[in-house]
């Protein structure tokens, strides 16, 4: 995949997707989203995915765009949320500069788990990985 294809499939997804906060008004007022419980990642220099699954089994892909140098990382740990598994896929700089802000801001490193950065990163395949990952 080129640069130009994951811009592409990250401004796809991002217009897919639509950022909420975590609450939902229900019947019962203001209901807090379920944890979640995995997240795999794939960041890149324009743009980073970020498949998690929350406690009830639900999926979903979100696209973090990189408008803002200085806070991009703290953009993508934010979607990343506190997940309890999370795997960080793409280039060697970045990812490890992601894994330490995701440690730096949550303080668990034991959350972060070695994969290989091996086959696809669009959201279908971020998607199979997460998963494979045990809940």
């Amino acid at each position: 995949m080129t640069p130009a294809d994951s811009r592409a499939t990250i401004g796809a997804i991002a217009k897919v997707i639509e950022k909420g906060s975590a609450m939902h008004q229900g019947s019962g007022g203001a209901v807090a989203d379920p944890p979640i419980v995995a997240a795999v990642v794939w960041i890149g220099p324009d743009g980073a995915l970020v498949a998690r699954r929350d406690e009830a089994g639900v999926a979903e892909v979100r696209a973090v765009d990189p408008d803002d140098p200085s806070s991009y990382l703290a953009d993508v740990v934010d979607a990343i949320g506190g997940a309890r598994r999370v795997i960080v896929l793409g280039p060697d700089d970045l990812r490890l500069d992601l894994e330490r802000e995701f440690v730096a801001i949550g303080h668990h490193p034991e959350r972060i788990a070695d994969a290989a950065s091996v086959g696809g990163h669009d959201a279908d395949a971020l998607l199979a990985r997460l998963a494979a990952i045990p809940a």
